[in-house]
Formats: structure tokens, sequence, C-alpha cells
């Protein structure tokens, strides 16, 4: 699972997570320290998942509310592209 600018997460989704996870949030969303570190605890999953926050991103840069004539934003989207493509591609063999 992945999530680009994740708004409606809290801890206790943590308690259904299966598999890896992918986190992306940017300067928008709430810092959700307390998720990162409920996913980190959990057994074969925790060390699998991906947090990358974009702390000079705002919410929805990798989607509808992206600018990619934004040479900046460009770069942070395409970034967050490639960190996306090489979880799915290193979980989903």
């Amino acid at each position: 699972m992945g999530s680009v600018h994740p708004s409606l997460f809290s801890v206790d989704d943590a308690a259904g997570i299966v598999c890896p996870i992918l986190t992306l949030p940017s300067k928008d969303e709430a810092p959700l320290l307390d998720l990162k570190e409920a996913l980190e605890a959990i057994p074969e999953i925790g060390q699998h998942c991906v947090w990358q926050r974009f702390d000079d991103m705002h919410h929805g840069w990798c989607g509808a509310r992206g600018d990619w004539t934004v040479p900046e934003q460009a770069r942070r989207a395409t970034e967050a592209i490639e960190l996306t493509k090489t979880f799915f591609a290193k979980h989903l063999q």
C-alpha cells in the first residue's frame, strides 16, 4: 500500500496493516509520528515500511494540485513517483 500526501490516516489504522506501506506526507499533513512508530513496531512488516516527509511540498503536489511547470515541484513529484515505483517493484515481485 502506498499513500502520497495522506490526510486521513490515524494511529488506529496501524492495527489493520498486514503489508509494508509507503507514506509520503507533505508539509500540510499532520506529523503522524505516532502512526510511523506503530508501523515500525509491527513484526516482519515495520522494517519494510517507507516513510519520507516532503516538508517543502503542499498537499496534492503529486496529484491534481500539482504544478509541473514549477521546476522544484516537478523535481519533488518525480522523486515521490520514483520512491513509489521502487517500493512497489520491491514488494510486488
